[in-house]
């Protein structure tokens, strides 16, 4: 394809994939601005929506379909998952 042809690295907002967002980093800048914009519960794109009972029964996966089904975490998992979603570092 023509756009295949193009040298990805120094063009601005571009994607090799147009109708993929792989490979595809946010910048610190970029971060900090959806940080911001999110910590006000009302500015997140889903405030005040409600699933539906099927979407929640599609989204619950219940039993073998669940691929935690059955499964834990290693304490060493659990920490790493802590260590994560700290928001101190």
């Amino acid at each position: 394809m023509y756009i295949k042809k193009f040298n990805f690295s120094n063009l601005y907002n571009f994607l090799e994939n147009a109708s993929s967002s792989e490979g595809y980093e946010h910048t610190d800048d970029a971060k900090q601005k959806i940080v911001k914009r999110l910590q006000a519960k009302s500015n997140h794109p889903f405030w005040g929506k409600h699933h539906y009972d099927k979407a929640k029964s599609l989204i619950s996966r219940p039993g073998l379909l669940n691929l935690m089904f059955g499964k834990t975490h290693s304490e060493e998992t659990k920490n790493l998952m802590r260590s994560k979603k700290s928001k101190i570092p």
